[in-house]
């Protein structure tokens, strides 16, 4: 028994905890007798929510169970262990061929060994099974809600789908344009769905309410792109699923990730790794002048048919004075382009906002100067007002500096903010 509760205890510490595995032997000499309780305080302690609520209740039983065990079954000194058919039944009275004890013995082993492999054969089955499904998803090579043209309304036994988007209204249908007072706010969780085409579909009294696939992701998608903001500032001016979706690529694609707790830190990343972590911190109050801008850098012309560039400025957590100026451009299906990231170590604390092209609406308070260029760009502004501030435009190999903007050419007197 001890040497199954070592074997138990070593494969919940590597899952949990590698580094305490040396320690199973002590913590089995310590709490010898109560190692069952060990299992369930290591479950409570390290496991998913799901995984520690079961442990509570499974040890609140086995506590009780301990504490007040039950009665023992009286029995009749006169009452057999095995009741013989009566007599008066010739039926039953038949006479039943004696066999030896050890082939009884022999027989019923047989049958637990093959038993045994039965279970271990389906449960390598299911666990090889459930892993290939949700590496699948993870990666994603296979999306739930991606079914065939006229498959139809398809059940769907699904683990929950999260929103991505900061709200997403219900469709009274799954193509159609009219929506409904339904609203899924981010981080919304959606269960008990059905799909069709590429709609999430909940059933009510009232009828079908479509929610587009496009906005909800699995769990650990979202945890993975949830991290990557620092307050809910950013999660909510960071506004747009593809844009989300943009964010999780670049940092996957640099080895860097957000602040995960664990475990989802371990099933993303993996329990070997300890990657850079970078953030996103908005300010409060959402400004034209912020972490974030969006305007169309990367276009000579506007464009209207496609969504507005991203750029956005993200901080590490393990050194605050180190800042990226990331850009993303997007086409008219919302696929990004991510270009080269600025480094911006030698321009700390600055803020950015949209430096208009010239010819739009608020580009002769920010021109006045002629020699700037005519291409939309990001200006670099410190907010305190004590040092310069550079315009950056996103040419091929990604950002440059181009000049130092003076600072009457940025500010508006008497004028109300600029939201852009």
């Amino acid at each position: 028994m001890a040497e199954n509760y070592q074997r138990i205890l070593t494969d919940l510490y590597r899952l949990y905890q590698p580094d305490k595995v040396s320690e199973v032997p002590e913590l089995l000499r310590r709490f010898e007798g109560r190692e069952r309780e060990m299992v369930y305080k290591i479950h409570i302690k390290y496991g998913s929510p799901e995984t520690q609520r079961d442990a509570r209740e499974k040890l609140a039983a086995y506590l009780a169970e301990k504490e007040n065990p039950g009665p023992p079954v009286p029995q009749s000194p006169h009452t057999p262990l095995s009741l013989k058919p009566p007599p008066s039944s010739p039926k039953l009275a038949r006479k039943v061929p004696r066999t030896s004890p050890t082939s009884e013995v022999v027989e019923v082993r047989t049958q637990l060994n093959w038993r045994r492999i039965a279970w271990v054969l389906l449960s390598v089955l299911l666990v090889g099974s459930l892993s290939y499904a949700g590496w699948q998803l993870v990666t994603g090579k296979w999306t739930p809600f991606a079914l065939n043209e006229g498959a139809g309304i398809t059940a769907a036994p699904l683990p929950p789908r999260f929103v991505l988007a900061n709200a997403v209204h219900a469709r009274t249908e799954c193509q159609g344009r009219e929506k409904s007072r339904d609203i899924l706010r981010y981080g919304s969780e959606l269960r008990n769905y059905s799909v069709v085409d590429d709609c999430l579909v909940l059933e009510s009294d009232s009828g079908a309410r479509y929610f587009p696939g496009k906005y909800f992701v699995p769990e650990i998608v979202f945890r993975e792109i949830d991290a990557i903001f620092g307050n809910d500032a950013a999660r909510s001016q960071i506004r747009h699923s593809f844009e989300k979706r943009a964010l999780r690529v670049w940092f996957r694609q640099n080895g860097v990730m957000g602040s995960l707790a664990q475990p989802w830190k371990d099933s993303i990343a993996g329990p070997d790794r300890d990657p850079q972590v970078w953030q996103i911190f908005a300010e409060d109050e959402p400004s034209d002048l912020n972490v974030w801008a969006r305007g169309q850098f990367s276009r000579a012309e506007a464009d209207p048919t496609r969504p507005d560039d991203l750029a956005v400025t993200i901080t590490s957590l393990a050194d605050l004075s180190q800042e990226k100026l990331l850009v993303f451009s997007f086409d008219a299906a919302e696929e990004a382009q991510l270009h080269p990231a600025f480094d911006l170590g030698e321009y700390p604390d600055r803020l950015i906002r949209e430096f208009p092209r010239e010819g739009d609406e608020w580009s002769r308070f920010f021109r006045q100067d002629s020699d700037y260029p005519a291409q939309q760009g990001i200006l670099l502004e410190d907010p305190q007002g004590t040092r310069p501030d550079y315009l950056l435009l996103l040419e091929n190999e990604g950002l440059t500096v181009t000049e130092e903007v003076p600072r009457d050419t940025i500010r508006i007197p008497g004028l109300p903010p600029i939201i852009l």
